[in-house]
């Protein structure tokens, strides 16, 4: 697998994203500022009150990104909702709970939920007719195909895994599951660890960030 962009020694922490469309397709947009995460290019920091360097441990300006899922801010509702262990490098400023950084992009994605996003409506549609419920709203396997089409465009369009992991959905955005925190934590690691080799593509590289995303992913499960 290709990764982009070329990180320098990032430091890994959680985001939540928003997924909106963009003119190229599904695009990551953060929940409360809307700023979109550009595909296979960094996204960098900007201050609206200038700071030099950005981020300013004078500000709140900054990518920020958490150690634990439960400080993560809600995302928004009716939208594709999309938990990330990010890369921060440049200038970071270091807080008690994660950090600001400079620039930022994603290591490895998870999608929580799909929302309304209208490039998969076709299919929801194509589902609905086939399942005989042309009237009614989403159905389980409906919503499960949305969530893996939506994980395939962005696995393309940021070469990085994509995980659909609708079951992390209570512990990212609710709060309510701390026994993924564990899991979580190693997910981190491997991510930082492990990013050399899958820039290589270096197999074992691989395998072992997807060995500790399927113990997240089961964590939250259980």
């Amino acid at each position: 697998m290709t990764l982009a962009p070329d990180l320098a020694e990032p430091v890994a922490g959680w985001r939540i994203w928003n997924v909106l469309d963009g003119e190229r397709g599904p695009q990551l947009v953060s929940p409360v500022r809307p700023l979109p995460w550009a595909h296979r290019s960094p996204t960098s920091a900007t201050c609206r009150s200038g700071c030099t360097p950005c981020p300013s441990s004078e500000c709140r300006c900054g990518l920020y990104a958490s150690a634990g899922l439960g400080l993560l801010p809600n995302a928004q509702d009716g939208v594709g909702t999309v938990l990330g262990c990010v890369g921060l490098w440049g200038h970071v400023v270091e807080h008690s709970v994660g950090w600001r950084g400079e620039h930022g992009y994603p290591l490895v994605l998870f999608v929580l939920s799909a929302g309304r996003f209208h490039d998969v409506a076709p299919l929801r549609r194509l589902l609905r007719h086939r399942s005989g419920s042309m009237f009614g709203g989403a159905t389980d396997e409906e919503d499960a195909e949305t969530v893996r089409a939506l994980s395939r465009d962005l696995a393309r369009l940021y070469a990085v895994p994509v995980h659909p992991a609708q079951d992390l959905f209570e512990a990212a955005v609710l709060g309510r599951s701390w026994s993924a925190q564990p899991a979580a934590d190693g997910v981190l690691a491997e991510a930082v660890t492990g990013l050399a080799g899958r820039r290589e593509g270096d197999p074992e590289a691989l395998a072992r960030l997807d060995r500790r995303v399927q113990d997240l992913i089961g964590s939250a499960e259980t």
